[in-house]
């Protein structure tokens, strides 16, 4: 083929290959159009990935279309619901992988980007995409579809129960037949639901009685036909299946069921309402006679409620004379009120007078009850009950008197059986002949005996409990009590010995008396276990004896300790002193020293002034723990006193750049040892310059009132653990210190703390301390009083 042939081809192919393109444009524009102005949501899902989207799918899932585009299958297969899931991802699967078997249309629920549930309809199926299989998948939110077909069932649910449960006949009547009747309609005429349903109209009008039957079908037929003018009541006679006759109230009304008009009704068996009204009625003389007579008193109220049906009062509506004259309230005054007019106060009443009556007015359940009226000051016994819906009727005695000495006496026998049953004794009634009426728990634990094994026996009787040499003296006792003088109903104490149940001898002391109970004289024997006492009592001597020796023998120990310390101490100043000031006259006197010489000289008059304070803190101790600490007060200026302390570590507060604020007034002044406080003073502040790390501050400030201040130093230093703090102020206690700036060298004595706080309770003081712990600082706080 030539050149020319060729190129005349390429441009044949060229033309169709843009005409082509130009109708695929076509096609995918007028598809973008379609799928973009959708109702429906569409995507196509391929490789597990989403390929395509369109807007009504985003305002579905709430994410954009680049978001929805970069979701992983972890997060599609989260967004679907959890019970779900699983098959609606096997249906993806199938539709990716080009499998036949495959559902088409099907519902599911997904998880939206704010977390609400959507229910979708979905189409989707499988196409060819770029050459491979994917899902198209079209979709429709059907969410509010699914909520009204919900709402559908709950109202269809409750229709149900209410027309099954309901003690009122229902029926729906349409074609002039029964469509639909419930079980109270069978229960009030007897026959099957079926039956009724099979019923003509004419077999259906045979069963009222055949004085109302005329009413009651042109009334039916009426309500059938659409009539406006038919009476919505009606009361009739019915034939029952057993051949009963009884009186029904109906309540029809026309309705629509299914685009025809049928007859609603509603029928309350009224048979034995009507025999009632008759009853009340031939009785109601009989029952205003006796409500005039009765020596009990009636009232009957209507209750009264808010708008959430809850009782909040009731009104009189009638009272006998003797409601006037067990409560003290005028009849005449109060029909009409309510009772918390007549009766302020009583809405808060603990017997809850409103709360109770209105229960029984509202619910129709009677009450009987016995309780105090706090605005009446009296007890009733009062009986109630709902004659109707929303009122009810009282009956009720004024049982004061018998109330108050029932109350009187319960409490007597209470107090009585409770002392009787938690004595830490045995107590034992006997009749005058010896014979055991009663005994409490106590007895059992001492003798061992229940109850029911020693009562209505006689004491003397019981094998095994006494000794024999012990009986006599028992007997004598016994005489002494029931033949003694009436004016001395007790007799003196006495310690016996016993045998209880488990033959284990055991140490007895018992006081006889004569009481009386229920107007009998009897024997009441209150006893005591002493075995231990007597036991301990030899313990005793024996450990007081011991006691004694130990105590004079420590005395000794505690004198030579004190002796000792006290000759060392002041055996080790005296040369320490002479020590010191040699070392200082050589310094004077020999100015040619070599520089190391010097060095040296120093380092020996630093440790022998470190001994020396070590010596006079001992000292200190001593006189701390012996109480002998002399103050010599005077007023001082607290601010000169603490800048003192802090120009005695002026180096050491230098050498670690700390922060001093100290806010403390120049004039503050208070009358105290300055020696001693500027101990206190100096021994805080150095311990917070020895645990503050390098540029940290250290706080210094007080608090004051009228009668005394309150001193406080914090630093943001090591801090201390709670195991730290319940022990600082110990003697020889020491803290590791690990803070920059100071060597193990620099350890404490560990009695800086507890001397500051013997000096500080000297001046009528307290210290404490307080850390939030390890590397959180630690604040010191004492208190002094002004005067």
């Amino acid at each position: 083929m030539s050149n020319e042939e060729l190129m005349a081809k390429n441009k044949e192919l060229e033309e169709k290959l843009q005409e082509r393109n130009k109708v695929l444009r076509d096609l995918e524009e007028k598809f973008k159009t379609i799928a973009e102005n959708s109702l429906m949501g569409i995507a196509i899902i391929q490789d597990n990935k989403i390929k395509y989207v369109n807007k009504q799918s985003t305002d579905l899932t709430g994410y954009t279309v680049d978001e929805t585009k970069e979701l992983n299958p972890i997060k599609i297969f989260e967004s679907i619901h959890p019970k779900d899931r699983i098959w609606v991802l096997e249906q993806l699967q199938k539709k990716q992988s080009g499998v036949k078997d495959y559902l088409t249309n099907y519902q599911y629920r997904i998880i939206n980007k704010s977390g609400e549930i959507r229910w979708l309809d979905n189409y989707s199926k499988t196409v060819d995409y770029m050459g491979k299989p994917a899902d198209m998948v079209s979709f429709i939110d059907i969410t509010e579809r699914k909520n009204a077909e919900q709402r559908l069932r709950e109202s269809e649910e409750m229709f149900r129960t209410i027309a099954e449960y309901s003690d009122i006949g229902i029926t729906v009547i349409q074609d002039e037949k029964i469509q639909y009747a419930n079980e109270a309609m069978s229960r009030i005429n007897g026959y099957t639901i079926q039956e009724m349903m099979d019923w003509e109209l004419t077999e259906l009008v045979e069963h009222v009685y055949i004085e109302d039957r005329e009413k009651a079908k042109n009334r039916l037929k009426g309500r059938l036909t659409g009539k406006l003018n038919v009476p919505i009541a009606s009361i009739y006679k019915i034939t029952t299946k057993g051949g009963d006759i009884k009186l029904i109230e109906t309540y029809s009304k026309t309705i629509t069921y299914q685009n025809k008009f049928a007859d609603l009704a509603l029928i309350i068996d009224a048979t034995y309402q009507r025999k009632s009204q008759n009853k009340l009625k031939e009785s109601e003389e009989k029952y205003r006679s006796l409500f005039e007579n009765m020596n009990t008193a009636f009232a009957y109220h209507e209750v009264v409620v808010d708008k959430n049906n809850k009782p909040i009062d009731y009104r009189y509506i009638e009272a006998n004379p003797q409601f006037e004259e067990m409560t003290g309230l005028k009849v005449s005054e109060i029909i009409g009120k309510t009772v918390t007019e007549t009766l302020p106060g009583i809405e808060n009443d603990p017997a809850d007078w409103i709360g109770k009556f209105g229960k029984i007015g509202l619910t129709g359940e009677p009450l009987t009850v016995e309780d105090y009226s706090k605005e009446l000051d009296r007890w009733y016994k009062v009986s109630g009950y709902s004659p109707k819906k929303g009122y009810f009727a009282v009956t009720f005695n004024d049982i004061t008197d018998i109330k108050r000495a029932e109350i009187k006496i319960k409490e007597s026998e209470e107090k009585y059986r409770h002392l009787y049953e938690n004595s830490p004794f045995s107590i034992v009634l006997l009749d005058y002949e010896g014979k055991i009426i009663d005994m409490n728990t106590k007895t059992t634990e001492i003798f061992g005996y229940k109850k029911e094994d020693i009562i209505d026996k006689n004491y003397l009787t019981l094998a095994g409990i006494f000794p024999k040499e012990t009986i006599p003296g028992l007997r004598l006792a016994q005489d002494l009590i029931s033949k003694g003088d009436p004016s001395n109903p007790v007799m003196k104490p006495q310690i016996t010995e016993i045998f209880n149940k488990e033959k284990k001898l055991k140490w007895v002391e018992s006081e006889l008396s004569r009481i009386k109970i229920g107007g009998v004289l009897m024997i009441q024997a209150i006893i005591q276990d002493i075995t231990e006492k007597k036991f301990a009592e030899e313990k005793l001597k024996e450990s007081e004896r011991i006691l004694r020796q130990q105590n004079i023998e420590l005395k000794e120990l505690d004198r030579l300790k004190t002796d000792f310390i006290s000759i060392a101490a002041h055996d080790l100043k005296t040369p320490l002193i002479s020590v010191g000031g040699f070392i200082d006259l050589i310094l004077l006197r020999e100015k040619e020293l070599k520089k190391e010489v010097k060095e040296d000289l120093n380092r020996v008059l630093n440790n022998v002034k470190r001994l020396e304070r070590y010596i006079n803190r001992l000292l200190d101790v001593m006189k701390i723990e012996a109480k002998k600490v002399e103050l010599v007060k005077r007023e001082e200026s607290i601010h000169n006193i603490i800048n003192n302390c802090l120009s005695d570590l002026e180096f050491q507060i230098g050498q670690k750049n700390l922060t001093i604020n100290l806010d403390v007034s120049e004039n503050l002044k208070l009358i105290v040892d300055h020696f001693r406080i500027s101990q206190i003073f100096l021994n805080l502040l150095s311990n917070a310059v020895k645990f503050t790390p390098k540029d940290g501050k250290i706080d210094i400030s007080l608090i004051e009132d009228d009668q005394s201040v309150v001193f406080s130093i914090k630093d943001n230093g090591k801090g201390l653990t709670p195991e730290e703090m319940q022990k600082i102020f110990g003697k020889f206690v020491t803290i590791e210190q690990g803070v920059d700036g100071y060597s193990t060298i620099d350890k404490g004595s560990g009695l800086g703390l507890y001397i500051a706080k013997g000096f500080i309770e000297a001046h009528g003081g307290k210290i404490w301390v307080e850390s939030k712990g390890r590397d959180l600082g630690t604040e010191f706080s004492f208190v002094l009083p002004k005067q």
